[in-house]
């Protein structure tokens, strides 16, 4: 299958020009992966749907030889918050909603960035630094699965240490700010705008 080529955001990992270095950086980090922790994963596939929907690449046929020796592959009725949170550590090679959403639920994350795919602008050059320097977002796949293999054991260890701490909670407030700002917004989303010009108003 193709998809339209696209170069914005996350997206950038869609486009025909960069899906092999995708595919590839998902390929080595599986085939160095040790046998003891492919065979305890549970993969998460792209929903058949919203495959079809996007025309996306068939990424389980290109691995398709790993993914026959992994404990499950999951099939999508579960929310991928719940398996998250089910799971000792969550893996992410796609980066879009579910890196964020784990980084915010709290679980132990790595997180794949393929630097020849995911192209930032220049102002956004230093955008991943602190996660790559706590370990959390990985740009080699292979150096990925080698620390997978090392902290499987006790991935807490590693998730609670004061670097990782530092890290996440700097990248999330740099990038995702306060709480209390989305709650805002959606109460003022929810409210409409007579109702939050009226509450305006009244103040």
């Amino acid at each position: 299958n193709t998809r339209v080529p696209e170069v914005n955001a996350s997206y950038g990992e869609s486009g025909a020009r960069v899906v092999p270095a995708y595919l590839e950086m998902n390929r080595r980090f599986f085939k160095t992966l040790d046998e003891s922790t492919l065979c305890t994963m549970v993969y998460r596939a792209y929903p058949a749907s919203a495959a079809r929907q996007a025309l996306a690449w068939d990424q389980e046929y290109v691995l398709q030889e790993f993914l026959n020796r992994v404990k499950l592959i999951d099939d999508t009725d579960t929310s991928a918050r719940l398996l998250m949170q089910r799971s000792r550590l969550t893996v992410v090679n796609y980066l879009s909603t579910s890196y964020l959403e784990a980084l915010l639920a709290d679980v132990p994350t790595i997180i794949l960035w393929n630097e020849h795919a995911y192209l930032l602008e220049d102002r956004y050059e230093g955008f991943f630094d602190g996660l790559v320097a706590a370990r959390i977002c990985h740009t080699d796949p292979a150096e990925a699965a080698r620390f997978v293999d090392q902290i499987k054991k006790d991935p807490e260890s590693w998730w609670l240490s004061p670097t990782v701490r530092r890290a996440r909670a700097a990248f999330l407030e740099t990038n995702i700010g306060s709480p209390s700002v989305l709650v805002k917004h959606l109460v003022d989303h929810a409210r409409g705008p007579r109702d939050t010009a009226t509450l305006q108003d009244s103040k």
